[in-house]
């Protein structure tokens, strides 16, 4: 049975958003493509953040500021995905821990493609 996953993109500001960066959009489709190339399949996702990720210690917190992070841990908790791929582990910032640990406890990974 393959893999079943979700990506997690994140960018800090709006021009970190364009294109000449590595954008939403970018982070993306090399996430689809690494899963692809492994024949996992995306379930759940794709969360997208285009704020800090650096204001907050506290995931209670920051679930409640970021729509997207409280749809991603409920969905996690629901089990809808094995591996949270993200672009690199930068793209969670002091959420990483707090992050790893919630969801770790369901049985899930986080994976970085870089």
């Amino acid at each position: 049975m393959p893999y079943r996953i979700a990506i997690w993109s994140a960018v800090s500001s709006q021009a970190q958003a364009k294109e000449d960066k590595v954008s939403i959009e970018v982070q993306i489709q090399r996430a689809r493509d690494f899963a692809k190339e492994r024949g996992w399949i995306e379930t759940a996702g794709p969360y997208t953040v285009i704020a800090s990720r650096t204001r907050w210690a506290d995931l209670s917190e920051a679930s409640q500021a970021i729509p997207d992070l409280a749809l991603m841990l409920s969905d996690a908790s629901a089990q809808r995905f094995d591996i949270l791929l993200i672009f690199d582990y930068t793209r969670l910032r002091a959420l990483l821990e707090p992050i790893s640990q919630t969801i770790g406890r369901y049985g899930i990974q986080i994976l970085s493609i870089s």
